[in-house]
């Protein structure tokens, strides 16, 4: 049986790659399964998680231009129709997704160089512990990164068959791939430029430009057109490129992290941005406006400090390359050290990228290039180009790490056999030493503002979030100290260790941490905001009051912080929200202090500062029935019913009032 299953092996190595992937990566979500952070979606994650399960309830064709392309939460949305609203379910759908990129990884590496290659590439590709990390989560990469794999494999398919069909088909994927990320379409130029190289004759070489460009409007046609007739506006796909390119691109960023300038910080969301904008044109803007708008903002910015942009373009070309995995949504060291999957797993993009260079130089010598492996690393060098002038993280340059690992594997196998052939000759020596030198240039630089990067600190407060929710105070306080230590200006330690203190009823340690609080948030009203609901949680109403009339008075509308989902609707910023909240928790407090004239003054100002806060009309409702006044009081239950019908807490109220 033994001697049956090596040779099983020895002819369907392929077959075996990907069992031990697949075994891989269920120990993986097994582990993960067992961890906190399992029902812990964060930011975009949430983001899509939301919208899948609108679409799975029934709510497909939405009732705006989409922010974000769509593709992926369709796909998601039809798992949740099948299978309910499962984070299992989503997970195995982006394993196999992986797996299947594993298989393309393969196909493409045997075209490429020999079968011995293809297996390396295919087993470290199954193994990579970052992309297996992506496979996981709620969001668009892994997709996204198998149908760059599968257009660039069809596109050289479609060479050798000299069928239009087949330039149909890799147009079809293509497609799909910019309606999963957009950020794909302009290198459709090098597909083109590939095909009037590769045909023959420019009338057959047009006719299948002609084809592919075609096959591509086919898949994106129907995203602008839904964007036309739901929206009234026309966006190509999504709209969310115009603040992408700011984030990257303004007096602040680093090119790595997506924060705006002050006051925004990290704790932007999709209303705020629309908020800026549409304050400073001084009319409301469609979604197409909104996207020019930071676009110009962002080239303004470019064109006033060139050599600023300059600097920031190159440093972000830089770390498309370093060997930090840069987080964006979540703390990876932190995250990776907890699964041992993903500890355990010694490869790691600096490895590859030195292995990338060895290969290049063994191809050089050895007169390997062909226009096929050209054509991929200028699709590498493309991206890497085009990603830059926007922001850069670990899972915005996935989509060709398959492409390097191809690349990484031949220089294995090959400075391998050079070893064993003359180790100790100069074709041996001097890929050996370039690849050391790419490997210390992959790690080391930049490192002192890696080893700063703030999703270290905002890992530790999620998590303390996270402990927090599930009973565990004491352990939520030691990340949430954490947090603090490592960046005393994000907000969000300090947000949940008030909730962490007030379960505890340690007066005296909320009182110490507000102290600290102020030293950095004296202008911020969400802290004094959530420093007023702690207190008032603890019944200690002549505190909390002092606290939220300090919200209400505080000209700062925003706080560092990492707290909030993005949200799909244009109303009221962040600021007004807070001060609607602090408005809101004030007359409530009047309330219970019979103080009925000051209840109604805060539930209408509340109101006033955003017209979604239910509580507020609950509160205003009852104000008005305790002076008396009933028909005020139905007044506001009616106003209430009309905009939230199925809200069951107004239909109580209103038949208690009646």
């Amino acid at each position: 049986m033994r001697k049956n299953f090596v040779g099983l092996i020895k002819r369907e190595p392929l077959l075996f790659i990907l069992l031990i992937g697949g075994i891989v990566r269920l120990a993986f979500l097994l582990i993960y399964l067992s961890r906190p952070e399992w029902n812990q979606l964060l930011v975009d994650s949430l983001f899509h998680n939301r919208w899948a399960e609108s679409i799975a309830s029934g709510n497909i064709l939405g009732s705006q231009p989409f922010f974000r392309a769509p593709f992926y939460i369709y796909l998601l949305g039809g798992l949740y129709a099948l299978f309910g609203d499962s984070l299992l379910v989503a997970r195995i759908f982006g394993h196999l997704v992986g797996l299947l990129s594993v298989y393309i990884t393969y196909r493409l590496a045997l075209r490429l160089f020999s079968k011995e290659t293809a297996i390396v590439a295919a087993l470290i590709h199954s193994l990579y512990p970052i992309a297996i990390y992506f496979e996981s989560e709620l969001l668009v990469e892994s997709l996204f990164t198998l149908l760059v794999e599968l257009s660039v494999f069809f596109l050289f398919l479609a060479t050798d068959k000299k069928n239009n069909r087949w330039y149909f088909l890799t147009g079809l994927i293509f497609g799909i791939a910019v309606i999963t990320r957009p950020v794909i379409l302009p290198l459709l130029l090098l597909f083109i430029v590939w095909i009037l190289w590769k045909r023959t004759g420019i009338k057959a070489a047009i006719i299948s430009n002609l084809v592919l460009i075609c096959a591509v409007v086919i898949i994106i046609l129907p995203v602008t057109l839904r964007n036309i007739i739901v929206g009234k506006d026309v966006v190509l796909v999504a709209s969310s490129g115009g603040i992408n390119f700011y984030i990257g691109n303004n007096p602040t960023a680093d090119g790595l992290s997506a924060t705006l300038p002050p006051p925004l910080g990290s704790s932007w969301e999709i209303r705020d941005i629309n908020y800026i904008a549409e304050n400073e044109v001084g009319h409301p803007l469609k979604d197409s406006e909104l996207s020019d708008y930071w676009y110009k903002k962002g080239l303004r910015w470019c064109l006033d400090n060139k050599i600023d942009f300059l600097k920031l373009y190159f440093k972000k070309l830089y770390f498309c390359l370093n060997n930090f995995e840069i987080p964006n949504n979540r703390n990876l060291p932190l995250f990776f050290r907890g699964n041992l999957i993903l500890k355990i797993m010694p490869l790691n993009f600096g490895i590859l990228f030195a292995l990338l260079i060895i290969s290049l130089i063994l191809l050089r010598w050895n007169r390997g290039f062909n226009s096929e492996k050209i054509f991929m690393l200028l699709f590498i060098t493309a991206y890497f180009i085009l990603l830059s002038f926007f922001f850069i993280n670990a899972r915005f340059r996935l989509p060709v790490v398959p492409f390097i690992i191809i690349f990484a594997s031949f220089g294995f196998t090959g400075i391998i056999s050079q070893i064993i052939s003359r180790p100790f000759g100069i074709r041996t020596i001097i890929p050996l030493l370039a690849g050391v030198i790419a490997l210390i240039f992959a790690e080391v630089y930049f490192r002192r503002e890696i080893d700063a990067f703030p999703y270290s600190a905002k890992g530790y407060s999620n998590l303390a979030s996270l402990l927090y929710l599930k009973n565990l105070p004491d352990s939520a306080r030691l990340y949430a100290d954490s947090a603090i230590i490592l960046k005393p200006y994000l907000s969000d330690g300090y947000l949940i260790k008030f909730r962490i203190l007030a379960a505890k009823y340690d007066t005296s340690g909320l009182a110490r941490l507000m102290t600290r609080a102020k030293e950095y948030f004296r202008d911020i009203p969400r802290i004094y905001l959530d420093a007023g609901l702690v207190y008032s949680e603890l019944k200690m109403y002549s505190t909390a009051e002092k606290y939220l009339k300090e919200a209400l008075q505080k000209q700062g509308g925003f706080t560092e912080s990492s707290d909030e989902a993005f949200s799909y609707s244009t109303d009221n910023n962040s600021g007004e929200r807070i001060k609607a909240r602090a408005a809101y928790q004030l007359g409530y407090i009047y309330g219970i202090n019979n103080q009925l004239d000051s209840s109604v003054e805060m539930s209408r100002m509340a109101i006033a500062l955003d017209s979604n806060l239910i509580e507020a009309y609950i509160n205003l409702a009852q104000g008005y029935f305790l002076q008396g006044e009933k028909e005020p009081a139905d007044s506001i239950i009616a106003t209430a019913l009309k905009k939230f019908p199925k809200n069951e807490l107004v239909k109580s109220l209103q038949e208690r009032l009646k």
